[in-house]
């Protein structure tokens, strides 16, 4: 007798059929990882060019305190574009990376081809009666 030592094509076919469903598995979990990733350095980047906006600030422009709009410390984006602009400053990621305040080497926030991230910083009174600057950046704003 003639026996050849191998694998059936069903054998081939199941082992295929498995390593297919192992991959895809893992591939939908690497690009959940990759997308989590890439969301959390937007938020850091966000968090830095609102602290780099508030350096810039202090150190070179004045701003008046704002009227109070709400008791909250965290006024929400209608509320801060309805400032009057003698207690808020725009600034732009170029702005503050020529100022070499920010530093934004992958361009997550400055494109020179797209609109550029803008942070408001604006003055308010604070519940303990002194004078506080916070900073607002879009959500929209630094994402990769």
């Amino acid at each position: 007798m003639n026996q050849k030592k191998g694998f059936t094509l069903v054998e081939l076919l199941a082992v295929i059929v498995i390593l297919a469903i192992i991959i895809s598995i893992a591939s939908s979990s690497v690009y959940r990882l990759v997308n989590r990733a890439k969301e959390d350095t937007a938020s850091e980047m966000r968090n830095s060019l609102k602290e780099a906006a508030l350096n810039y600030v202090m150190g070179n422009i004045h701003l008046e305190k704002c009227p109070p709009v709400n008791s909250d410390k965290n006024y929400t984006e209608a509320e801060i574009e309805a400032l009057p602009t003698s207690c808020k400053k725009v600034l732009t990621a170029q702005t503050l990376i020529e100022s070499s305040d920010f530093e934004d080497p992958r361009g997550f926030c400055y494109r020179k081809d797209a609109d550029n991230a803008q942070v408001i910083v604006y003055r308010f009174n604070g519940t303990d009666g002194n004078s506080e600057y916070k900073a607002f950046v879009n959500e929209k704003y630094c994402k990769n």
